[in-house]
């Protein structure tokens, strides 16, 4: 039996990352990976006071933590270790799947001093910083007026798209909660598709960078439960608009 067949054959679960086994590196991860959850936290009690106040307490980051076991010769240990490792020199972050009803965005923060042993095994501890996910969302907005998003973070960036053909050069402004978006019909002529994109912070009309024909305060996003979104045509308020609102759930 060729190694990558034994190590998978003792995959379990069948963990992915970046959409490639970690068998096809001659690898397994050891038991499940643990997460430490790294806060912000400021507080102010005064000298022998009996109250302590919150200034602040936010989330700020998830970190994951796991050890990988290289398995075969030592040529197939270190090609493993060096194209798992590999993945994460993209400019992205990189998606693990660990099988837990989630998946993961991960950025590689270290990699500890590779550890050999019985001459056919080496072990490598890992640190990254991720996000927890679970699959898109897209809702359609001519069909509600309110987007109930499943995150329990505190913002879900949200992608929201205006269908060509609909302001027929109109101004329209957009409202997603306390935010709003003003495109006047001046700036697109063409009455071409409109992007507001909160995920990777640009904003389009057609194909061309709007960011500069729009009037906006910040990019788009979500709150957990639900989020009320307005669009008002030269003043006048609608009930629906052909577009929609995409989101990835996010989890704490």
């Amino acid at each position: 039996m060729a190694i990558n067949e034994l190590v998978q054959a003792v995959v379990s679960p069948a963990v992915t990352v970046g959409g490639h086994l970690l068998s096809d590196f001659y690898a397994k991860m050891q038991a499940s990976p643990s997460f430490v959850r790294q806060r912000e936290v400021e507080t102010f009690q005064g000298r022998q006071r009996s109250t302590m106040l919150l200034l602040q307490n936010l989330n700020k980051s998830l970190i994951m933590r796991c050890k990988i076991d290289y398995f075969g010769t030592a040529i197939q240990r270190a090609a493993g270790q060096s194209e798992f490792e590999a993945l994460f020199q993209s400019s992205e972050p990189v998606v693990i799947d660990i099988m837990d009803g989630f998946w993961y965005n991960a950025v590689l923060l270290s990699a500890s001093e590779s550890v050999s042993s019985y001459q056919y095994i080496t072990t490598v501890s890992y640190q990254f910083r991720v996000t927890r996910h679970k699959p898109a969302v897209t809702e359609e907005l001519e069909m509600t007026e309110v987007i109930k998003c499943s995150s329990n973070v505190d913002r879900t960036d949200c992608v929201i798209t205006v269908a060509a053909g609909f302001m027929d050069g109109s101004d329209l402004t957009l409202t997603l909660n306390e935010y709003s978006w003003t495109i006047h019909g001046i700036d697109n002529p063409n009455d071409e598709q409109i992007v507001l994109d909160g995920i990777h912070k640009v904003f389009k009309i057609g194909t061309q960078n709007a960011a500069q024909k729009i009037i906006w305060t910040d990019f788009p996003y979500l709150v957990p439960g639900d989020n009320t979104i307005s669009v008002v045509v030269n003043g006048i308020p609608l009930e629906g608009i052909y577009g929609s609102v995409e989101y990835i759930p996010t989890f704490v």
